[in-house]
């Protein structure tokens, strides 16, 4: 507060916060000539959509606008054409490369069987730490509640908890209170810790863009990591297409050899 009473030239903020400043008029964005939004296709999922179109509205119609974004989706595109006059498009080719010491495997399952998949690959004596990508927040919430049930520790992470509720499970995560960690697509960037030994993809990602984000995330500091993508006989092609775009091999692996379930030996 005391800061913006003295003025800026450059204020960076989440949307959220933002717009409660300029609500309380603790700041105005009358003069703004630049106005940037990084990470563009992530706030629609975090639920910053509206702060995001209100807070646009607010500023001067004479301005530059940036947009930067990891994909393309319907949302930035609508962001483009109703806040920007005649757009130019930069596009960025280079994807990230995944390490050669990640081993990437999937495993085939039914629906009703993937969580007692997913259990049976945390229960591996290698899983030191694991990310656990799904699509949806109530596949997150339901999902850690499943496993809960089953005596996990498992921390969550997605756009429908506060900012308290997100830093205290990755400050859990980090200090490995717990090994375990549910996260929608908002984790999959900007989420850098080199101890992650597994990715686990328990829904199948809808891009080569998000599996290369989501696989990237193990690996890291010439580490061996592991990446495994549970899929139904149904997604089959579509994990193919992920592999094809991109430009990377999937191996197939079974529970039984490759994540063999752990056997308490009982003396007489």
């Amino acid at each position: 507060m005391e800061e913006l009473r003295h003025g800026a030239h450059i204020v960076v903020a989440t949307p959220g916060r933002l717009g409660d400043h300029i609500q309380r008029r603790s700041l105005t964005l009358a003069n703004v000539r630049v106005c940037v939004l990084d990470e563009a296709d992530r706030m629609l999922d975090m639920g910053f959509a509206p702060d995001v179109e209100r807070i646009l509205r607010q500023c001067p119609p004479q301005r530059q606008t940036l947009l930067f974004s990891a994909t393309m989706p319907e949302w930035v595109r609508r962001l483009a054409l109703r806040h920007m006059h005649d757009p130019e498009t930069v596009e960025i080719s280079t994807r990230p490369e995944i390490p050669s010491e990640v081993r990437q495997l999937y495993v085939q399952t039914t629906w009703a069987d993937k969580t007692d998949a997913l259990a049976q690959i945390l229960d591996q004596p290698d899983v030191v730490m694991a990310l656990i990508f799904v699509e949806t927040k109530r596949t997150a919430d339901v999902l850690q509640a499943q496993l809960g049930g089953r005596g996990y520790q498992v921390g969550l992470l997605h756009g429908d908890l506060t900012q308290r509720e997100r830093d205290r499970a990755m400050q859990q995560f980090r200090a490995t209170h717990i090994k375990y960690l549910i996260a929608t697509n908002v984790a999959a960037r900007g989420l850098d810790i080199d101890d992650i030994s597994h990715v686990i993809n328990y829904d199948v990602p809808l891009t080569p863009d998000e599996y290369l984000h989501r696989v990237g995330r193990t690996g890291r500091a010439g580490r061996a990591g592991v990446a495994v993508t549970l899929i139904t006989p149904s997604e089959i092609l579509k994990l193919r297409d992920v592999e094809k775009h991109a430009r990377t091999h999937i191996e197939p692996a079974t529970l039984d050899e490759d994540f063999p379930a752990t056997v308490v030996s009982v003396q007489a």
